[in-house]
């Protein structure tokens, strides 16, 4: 797990991402590298990734999303909060936003 960021930015560089429809916000096999994380415990390599997808795909709200969990599984619940109250506000009926704000305030 060591150089688990370097061989992501080997995998990362040589598959292109094409999206099947304009909705689609993670490559087919990107799961595999957050479950990867996540079994690890690697909150700052799942940080890491997340802001990497964000970067890919800077108008999804899932992208989004997925930077404000990773820093409330970080423990990071201050940054957490600064980053998703804006994101609540644009988007107030999203449960998954609420829950991990929720977290946060009682992390």
């Amino acid at each position: 797990m060591d150089n688990f960021i370097d061989e992501f930015n080997k995998f990362n560089a040589s598959k292109p991402y094409v999206p099947a429809s304009p909705d689609e916000t993670y490559d087919y096999e990107d799961w595999e590298i957050e479950y990867e994380l996540i079994e690890h415990e690697d909150w700052n390599g799942l940080i890491l990734y997340r802001q990497s997808v964000l970067r890919r795909h800077p108008d999804s709200l899932q992208a989004k999303w997925g930077v404000g969990d990773a820093y409330v599984r970080a423990g990071e619940y201050q940054k957490a909060l600064d980053y998703l109250a804006p994101l609540h506000r644009e988007n107030p009926d999203i449960i998954d936003i609420q829950w991990n704000i929720l977290e946060a305030l009682f992390g």
